[in-house]
């Protein structure tokens, strides 16, 4: 036997109107594991997934000029991916909340970076994919403070 469920998530505002759809189909072979049926996505308008307890972020190819809107997740980040899009900088404590260990800037237009961007990834973010463009060089102290980084 097949189910399809179906969740809508409606909020309507003065400015704008958001729409939020999550589609989960089981047949009658499917099992999901206790708390893995819905998942929960702290960066808007982003696509999240589940991968074996840790949290996957993809926000790539949607035309973002600046980054998405983070809420606050307690949770492991494996990947926050926000490659291809046409981000222009990376403001102070722009990850905030957020406990990230692969992140994936690269295919931007950053020419700025604080040097305070990623303030709060110090202990978990492990591997960094940026590519800045910017007059002033590479952004050293903000990579600097990320002491897990692991070297190629």
């Amino acid at each position: 036997m097949d189910a399809l469920f179906t969740f809508i998530f409606f909020s309507q505002s003065n400015v704008e109107a958001t729409l939020l759809a999550a589609t989960l189909s089981l047949h009658a072979s499917d099992r999901l594991p206790a708390g893995e049926g819905f998942v929960y996505c702290p960066a808007y308008p982003c696509l999240c997934e589940s991968d074996n307890g840790a949290l996957v972020v993809n926000c790539q190819y949607l035309y973002l000029t600046q980054l998405p809107k983070f809420l606050a997740f307690d949770g492991r980040i494996r990947t926050l991916s926000l490659r291809q899009n046409s981000i222009r900088q990376l403001p102070a404590r722009a990850f905030r909340g957020l406990h990230v260990e692969s992140l994936d800037l690269t295919d931007n237009v950053i020419s700025q970076v604080h040097v305070s961007a990623f303030e709060g990834l110090e202990n978990s973010l492990e591997e960094l994919h940026l590519q800045v463009y910017a007059m002033e060089g590479l952004p050293t102290a903000a990579i600097n403070r990320l002491t897990r980084l692991e070297s190629p």
